[in-house]
């Protein structure tokens, strides 16, 4: 469902979902709702294309649209998850983590109530020396240490739970690890590797019945 008002007796979860960049050649943006929850799909331009810091200002962007206008389509400004695959799940973690009030004072410092990374870049120094994205990128080392959300103080509020598939490269488990340590247990519940899932086929169990990512991602609406 796109584009019109719904006249809903109540307000569902929003559930915004940030592609990463191999998957956002282009982009789609729009509303749909389910019977379970609202969800926003959001702009995020390929990651070999587009500065860290330009990327998180479109999140920004885009989550206070959310906040501001997600009841019109159904969804409840108070409930707002961020799922986020690969680079999407780095935004995630980092919408998770943002200062609203000082991005604009009439937002609530828990915009975001709750974050799923699946296959999240949490610490982008691996990112800087990849030499097939350090062209385009041109990361420095104080961006990195601005960008990575291992690298940032947790947050004040909030879940975040972050998976990846049991067949992807072992910098993905770091990746996952690294963001529970560096956050806690109480912000980071879940850290899992979902067996014989690779980099694509675990983003695809997201919407599968049955799955522990599905059940994951229901799990964090309740949250």
């Amino acid at each position: 469902y796109m584009g019109k008002d719904l006249a809903m007796p109540w307000l569902l979860p929003a559930v915004v979902v940030v592609v990463g960049g191999v998957v956002a050649v282009g982009y789609f943006a729009g509303v749909r709702q389910r019977p379970e929850q609202v969800g926003l799909t959001t702009e995020l331009a390929a990651v070999a294309a587009c500065l860290i810091g330009a990327m998180a200002t479109t999140g920004h962007r885009d989550l206070a649209w959310t906040w501001r206008n997600i009841a019109r389509h159904g969804g409840d400004p108070n409930r707002i998850t961020v799922a986020g695959h690969s680079a999407g799940g780095h935004l995630a973690a980092m919408m998770l983590d943002c200062l609203w009030p000082v991005y604009s004072a009439a937002l609530p410092a828990d915009l975001v109530k709750g974050a799923l990374s699946i296959s999240g870049l949490h610490d982008l120094e691996p990112i800087m020396h990849t030499p097939f994205l350090q062209p385009s990128l041109h990361l420095t080392p104080s961006q990195v240490r601005q960008a990575s959300p291992a690298r940032l103080p947790p947050p004040a509020r909030g879940t975040l739970y972050a998976v990846n598939g049991g067949d992807e490269s072992e910098e993905f488990f770091r990746q996952n690890r690294l963001i529970q340590e560096a956050w806690g247990d109480q912000r980071v519940p879940v850290c899992e590797a979902l067996p014989g899932l690779n980099h694509f086929s675990v983003l695809e169990s997201l919407v599968e019945p049955g799955q522990r990512l599905n059940g994951l991602a229901l799990q964090l609406l309740r949250v």
